[in-house]
């Protein structure tokens, strides 16, 4: 018999691959970007979708673009916000009014490979284990011209889990696809009350907690867009760990039962200054052993990944290694 795409019999690849994909995209003052990122999925060699357009209150013409596209193709669908409600608002809306059996996501700056939602739906039809999936993606700077830099994400679900439990957000937003039935029996949405710091993360955190399982395929299916955003980005990052680090003690804490491992492993992350480095080289360790210690009994996370996780984030003058060895 012959086989089709990720180990698909081709006597089925058609049926299979014909399930409706819902692919969701906020927008907010794209209009250098969004005509490539709607072709882009408009242009996919897997047709039957819908594209959910959710324009933020944008303040540029992003909406007129949109809708000249939603005249050519039927597939094309058009929320518009009286007001800016920031993109966890943008794509829950977009996944509650969606008819697929999959979503699949798209920053409005962000280009799709044309076989993306066919290799990624493949795969999944393969795999009825698996929640969702990712994949590589490849930087282009503000031009569209390709970087030769890669983003390249976990592919081994254990370490996935302990890098998200970790802060490590293991999954480009704009390659993802999930299961919209999983999604609707666990409640899965995106947290608003972030503000549009970290969302994303919170997100596939939410889902990894449910001990679903997501990967990611080893090979790029997305161009990530940077460059413009390059000054915002770095204004974000100060929001940003703050945030994430408050989500990895309360993932310390599901681990451990004990709240002060917690912030003794918060303290080992402050090496802003000497001092700090010093004290972190001695309590990272410290805080480290306690962590695989917990996880043996409460086997949250697979123990080699941890291991592996902590060494990672260790600092640079590492004790740890002595002990991990």
């Amino acid at each position: 018999m012959d086989v089709g795409v990720f180990g698909l019999k081709k006597d089925n690849l058609s049926l299979k691959l014909m399930n409706l994909v819902s692919v969701i995209m906020p927008v907010y003052n794209s209009r250098k970007y969004l005509a490539r990122a709607i072709e882009s999925i408009l242009h996919q060699t897997h047709t039957n979708l819908e594209l959910i357009i959710i324009d933020d209150c944008s303040s540029d013409d992003s909406l007129e673009i949109a809708e000249s596209y939603q005249i050519r193709d039927n597939r094309v669908r058009i929320i518009a916000n009286s007001k800016n409600k920031k993109q966890a608002y943008c794509r829950n809306i977009g996944i509650e009014l969606s008819s697929g059996d999959y979503i699949a996501f798209l920053d409005s700056d962000d280009i799709a490979c044309e076989n993306r939602i066919q290799l990624q739906l493949g795969y999944l039809e393969n795999n009825p284990d698996c929640v969702g999936c990712g994949s590589y993606g490849e930087y282009i700077d503000k031009d569209g011209n390709l970087s030769g830099r890669y983003i390249i994400p976990p592919v081994n679900y254990p370490l996935i889990k302990a890098e998200a439990f970790f802060g490590d957000n293991p999954f480009i937003q704009s390659s993802m696809m999930l299961r919209k039935d999983i999604l609707n029996k666990y409640n899965l949405r995106y947290d608003e009350s972030y503000g549009g710091i970290a969302e994303d993360y919170q997100f596939w955190l939410q889902i990894l907690k449910n001990d679903l399982k997501l990967l990611n395929i080893n090979k790029p299916l997305v161009y990530y867009r940077f460059g413009d955003n390059l000054q915002a980005t770095v204004m974000n990052s100060h929001k940003f760990r703050p945030v994430v680090e408050a989500m990895v003690i309360e993932n310390i804490e599901l681990i451990c039962h004990k709240k002060y491992i917690g912030k003794l492993y918060r303290q080992s992350l402050l090496r802003d200054d000497f001092l700090r480095k010093v004290v972190a080289i001695l309590l990272y360790p410290l805080a480290a052993i306690m962590i695989i210690y917990s996880n043996n009994k409460s086997k949250i996370l697979d123990k080699d990944a941890l291991k592996k996780t902590l060494y990672m984030h260790s600092p640079r003058i590492n004790l740890l290694r002595f002990v991990l060895r």
